[in-house]
């Protein structure tokens, strides 16, 4: 066999990007409705399409958007453009979805229990195609959606001579009157460069804003104000709100309400590392209204937010906490028993059976999706306190056949968390392969003969602050996590 060097980056290789994603549909955004577990799937073979599945209590499946006729032969597909990255373009409540469709980012309503029912336009026609869009989805009641909305310069609230989108938190009537009548979209918040996560709690909302040249995870404000309506029953703000966390050098993401009332948040105030916080009178904007830590960890519980709708814990009925922990090359679900205000450093965190070792995380109500596959998991399961899978990174339809002639090389290894520097021994090498197309690196790791428990630290370069200490929690000699 002839062998021959070329430029790197020219060598010819078996695997196409065909072949990377034929066939293939992966778990993105998870939610849960009553006894329903709803995702979003992106499916690269129907040219990228995000769908929506639906999966019931008694395990059956059904595609949600993708036999529902559409107008001009379209094709429904819940993704939007916010901030070019996304996030966050739909949410469900009592089986009626709300969602952005791709093609021209309007809202759209469907009722999915009904099988003769179509989407239907929420949000008016913008100006300019895609010149309004929404993200950050979230139910207020049967009769109104909540979005963050970006309005590019021509449209409503960003004059035409506005250099760049204007943020907006919106409420959007359900019943379509928006779309003849804008004014019926109403704007409860508007000002800073950047708005994220508006969350309804008990006649209040909270929200976090942030502006240039700052990014979510270098700093930002979580505000509150009063919740109400007016005399049409249109959400209205009540007070123009307070700042209750973060600032220019804290980085607070995902607020949530808690059943009795608490404020739930993450941020990185206390030592870099993101831990979960509360505040338990958010109402009050005043002194009683101090931040307090949770369960505090040295791992990350929360993280950048890089997309909308991302999500690192979920407070649950009964007062507990559903987390995600990452830290020493791992990722762990937890519970987090809170205890009176004044003792959250105190409060427990106890680890799960379920462990995602190894691999990205997304937990977003009761869901987590983990290692190799991505996986979704409903806690706790309808026929028993057990995980049960949802769903998984799968190939819809037969695999390609492998790949043949030069540089066809045999599957890599799985990759495991390593430490760097190494306690003993060489250092973590990548292997190297040959073939007829000429040298080339594979960052395959060799196998490890155990699990490891730990990884190189976050970095400055990273996360654009020191690296904090690294998380090595035991409890009775052995890794908590």
């Amino acid at each position: 066999m002839t062998r021959a060097v070329r430029p790197y980056g020219s060598w010819p290789s078996p695997i196409s990007p065909e072949r990377l994603v034929t066939g293939a549909a992966s778990p993105g955004e998870v939610a849960v409705d009553g006894d329903d577990v709803w995702w979003s799937e992106a499916r690269p073979a129907e040219g990228g399409r995000t769908a929506l599945v639906r999966r019931r209590r008694d395990g059956t499946r059904e595609e949600v958007l993708g036999d529902r006729p559409a107008p001009d032969d379209r094709t429904w597909n819940a993704r939007t453009a916010l901030l070019e990255y996304g996030g966050g373009a739909w949410c469900v409540e009592s089986g009626v979805v709300t969602f952005a469709q791709w093609d021209d980012q309007r809202l759209h309503r469907l009722v999915a229990d009904d099988p003769d029912a179509v989407p239907t336009p929420l949000t008016p026609e913008p100006a300019s195609p895609r010149g309004l869009r929404y993200g950050d989805l979230v139910a207020l009641d049967r009769g109104w959606v909540l979005a963050v909305r970006e309005a590019h310069p021509g449209e409503a609230g960003a004059p035409a001579d506005a250099g760049e989108p204007v943020h907006q938190v919106v409420a959007v009537p359900t019943d379509g009157s928006a779309v003849d009548d804008p004014d019926r979209v109403r704007v409860l918040v508007s000002g800073p460069d950047f708005l994220a996560s508006p969350r309804p709690g008990p006649a209040r909302l909270a929200w976090v804003r942030w502006d240039h040249p700052r990014m979510p995870w270098d700093g930002t404000e979580l505000c509150v104000a009063g919740l109400g309506r007016d005399d049409r029953g249109a959400p209205v703000l009540r007070d123009e709100g307070a700042v209750v966390a973060g600032g220019p050098e804290e980085a607070v993401v995902q607020p949530e309400w808690g059943p009795d009332g608490t404020l739930w948040f993450c941020s990185d105030a206390r030592d870099g590392w993101w831990n979960l916080h509360r505040i338990a009178d958010a109402g009050g904007a005043g002194p009683d209204a101090a931040p307090e830590v949770v369960a505090p960890v040295d791992a990350e519980v929360g993280g950048a937010r890089w997309v909308a709708g991302m999500r690192w814990f979920a407070p649950l009925a009964d007062g507990r906490l559903l987390v995600t922990v990452t830290g020493h090359g791992a990722t762990g679900v937890g519970l987090v028993t809170p205890g009176p205000p004044g003792t959250g450093s105190e409060s427990p965190l106890a680890r799960l059976a379920l462990e995602l070792a190894g691999a990205p995380v997304t937990l977003v109500s009761h869901l987590a999706a983990g290692p190799g596959p991505t996986q979704a998991w409903s806690w706790p399961a309808p026929d028993g306190p057990r995980p049960r899978r949802c769903c998984s990174t799968c190939r819809r339809g037969p695999p390609p056949p492998p790949p043949t002639g030069a540089g066809a090389g045999g599957p890599c290894p799985p990759s495991a968390p390593s430490t760097w520097p190494p306690p003993a021994g060489p250092a973590p090498s990548a292997r190297r392969a040959t073939s007829g197309s000429g040298p080339t690196t594979s960052p395959c790791p060799s196998p490890s003969p155990s699990r490891a428990r730990a990884a190189a630290p976050p970095t400055a370069s990273s996360t654009g602050r020191p690296a904090p200490p690294r998380w090595r929690p035991t409890a009775n000699g052995r890794p908590c996590w």
